[in-house]
């Protein structure tokens, strides 16, 4: 899975490739096909720590990939439109 991140610089439209560990393309699945997951139901998705599963949030939410929100007392995690 690769995404386009498009740079913020008037002469340069063309934006970097990412790609995707199996992890994060595992879970950007499972926010595509179900809608959105708790930060505390991420580590058992992907069976890994919370440390690692932190990072890997923090990193997509750096990217304007996923977006954190507050909803019926948990923080939801979503793709971001």
């Amino acid at each position: 899975t690769h995404v386009k991140v498009l740079k913020h610089s008037s002469d340069d439209n063309h934006g970097t490739a990412i790609s995707f560990t199996e992890k994060e393309r595992e879970f950007l699945d499972y926010l595509n096909n179900h809608g959105g997951i708790t930060i505390g139901s991420v580590k058992q998705l992907l069976h890994c720590s919370q440390i690692a599963a932190d990072e890997m949030i923090v990193n997509l939410c750096a990217l304007g990939i996923v977006e954190i929100s507050y909803h019926d007392g948990e923080c939801l995690l979503t793709l971001k439109d």
